[in-house]
């Protein structure tokens, strides 16, 4: 069984490779820590994540939302843009945007 375990980390993680290595451990330690805050990468979504945020505000009489902690690097589509879809934080329709957001809270249900 030792053995197998050995032949299977030469296929994935070639010895000497500690690039490899580390690119993994990372990866390994990024999931456990969103899993941890309650939230999998496949349960948020570029477009989804903002309706469970805990900085998600409502705008009277639209559709859209705002932000009130904003991320800096945010960017949206340039179509949402131009057509005044994504004015972010103000304004906004999540379904613009082109990243993850790094204020990202879960809600309590």
């Amino acid at each position: 069984m030792d053995q197998n375990k050995d032949v299977l980390r030469e296929v994935w993680f070639p010895i000497g490779n500690t690039e490899m290595e580390e690119r993994a451990r990372k990866i390994m330690e990024d999931s456990k820590k969103s899993v941890v805050q309650g939230t999998t990468q496949k349960e948020r979504s570029m477009s989804k994540e903002c309706y469970s945020c805990i900085h998600r505000r409502p705008i009277m009489g639209d559709a859209h939302i705002r932000c009130a902690s904003p991320d800096e690097a945010m960017t949206g589509a340039v179509v949402g843009v131009k057509r005044g879809w994504f004015v972010y934080p103000y304004s906004f329709d999540p379904v613009w945007k082109t990243k993850l957001c790094s204020n990202f809270e879960k809600e309590d249900a």
